[in-house]
C-alpha cells in the first residue's frame, strides 16, 4: 500500500520515525509532517502567509518533507503537490499523549486524519497515554501493533467521513487487556492555568496538567483507557446533531 504519515510533533519526532520503521518493509511511505511542534493548533491552516516544503533527512533510511505550517496543512499541501499519487492510507502520530474526549477537538494530530477523510481517504490517529513517571515511550510496539490493525483494515471498507481514533494506554503495550471498539467520551478534561508575576510584577496564565477524571466505565475511549485497553473511536466529520433537525421539523416557525 501507498501510506502518507505525518504528526504534530515535527518531522523528527520519534513517534513518527517508529511508524515508519513498522511500515517500511511491507508499503511505499511518503512523509510530509510540520517542521517544528504544533501540538494543539486543531484543524488551522495557513493561508495568510506562504507554505514551504524542504525535503530533509531523519535517519539513514528515512527521508520526507519537513513544512512549516500546520498538520491539516501537511495533509492538504501533501495530496496536493508534494506526493507522486493518491496514497491508501494517510496515518497521523504517534502522539505522546492521549486523545480522547473532548481533547479531539484541539489535537493536530486528529485533525491531520479528519483532513484526509474528508479527502475521503482512509485515515488514523495514533496516540498513546504516558505517565510522566516514566522514563520512555513504547512508540516502536505500539507502532507494530498499528501495522497488525492497519492489514486488519485494509480488508473492509471504512465508511467514507469517517476516521479512526487509535489510542493507547500508558502501560507496557504487552501488559494491555486487547483493543476496545469504544465510544468518543464527551468529557472536557479541563486545564488548570496557574497565575504568575513576572519580574516587572505584571500577571501573567501559564496552562498546567489537567485535571484527570476517573469514569469507571468501559465504553467510551477514556473509561477503556482507564482499565488499559487499547481504545478505537470511529469519528466522522459531519457532527450534525440529526435527532434535533427532526424535532425542529416538527416546531412550527410560523408564529
Amino acid at each position: 500500500m501507498h501510506i502518507l504519515i505525518t504528526n504534530d510533533d515535527g518531522i523528527h519526532a520519534p513517534g513518527l520515525k517508529a511508524l515508519f520503521d513498522a511500515f517500511k518493509d511491507k508499503h511505499d511511505i511518503w512523509i510530509v509532517a510540520p517542521e517544528r511542534e504544533q501540538s494543539a493548533t486543531s484543524h488551522r491552516i495557513t493561508i495568510h502567509e506562504p507554505l514551504r516544503a524542504k525535503w530533509v533527512t531523519v535517519s539513514d533510511d528515512m527521508q520526507g518533507y519537513a513544512v512549516d505550517g500546520t498538520p491539516a496543512d501537511c495533509v492538504k499541501l501533501g495530496l496536493s503537490q508534494l506526493i507522486p499519487q493518491k496514497p491508501d492510507w494517510v496515518i497521523a502520530g504517534i502522539n505522546p499523549g492521549a486523545n480522547t474526549g473532548f481533547n479531539v477537538f484541539y489535537s493536530g494530530t486528529v485533525a491531520a486524519a479528519r483532513e484526509a477523510s474528508a479527502m475521503s481517504i482512509p485515515s488514523m490517529a495514533v496516540s498513546i497515554a504516558y505517565d510522566t513517571s516514566a522514563d520512555s515511550i513504547e512508540y516502536t510496539k505500539a507502532a507494530q501493533l498499528i501495522g497488525k490493525l492497519l492489514e486488519k483494515m485494509s480488508q473492509h471498507i471504512l465508511p467514507a467521513g469517517t476516521m479512526l481514533n487509535v489510542n493507547f494506554p500508558s502501560v507496557p503495550v504487552n501488559q494491555t487487556r486487547g483493543i476496545k471498539w469504544v465510544r468518543q467520551a464527551t468529557y472536557h478534561l479541563y486545564k488548570v492555568y496557574e497565575k504568575r508575576a513576572d519580574p516587572r510584577k505584571k500577571h501573567y496564565y501559564w496552562m498546567g496538567d489537567e485535571k484527570v477524571l476517573v469514569t469507571n466505565e468501559q465504553f467510551t475511549d477514556v473509561g477503556a483507557l482507564e482499565n488499559n485497553y487499547i481504545a478505537i473511536s470511529p469519528i466522522t466529520i459531519d457532527t450534525t446533531d440529526e435527532l434535533f433537525i427532526k424535532q425542529m421539523t416538527r416546531w412550527d416557525w410560523n408564529h
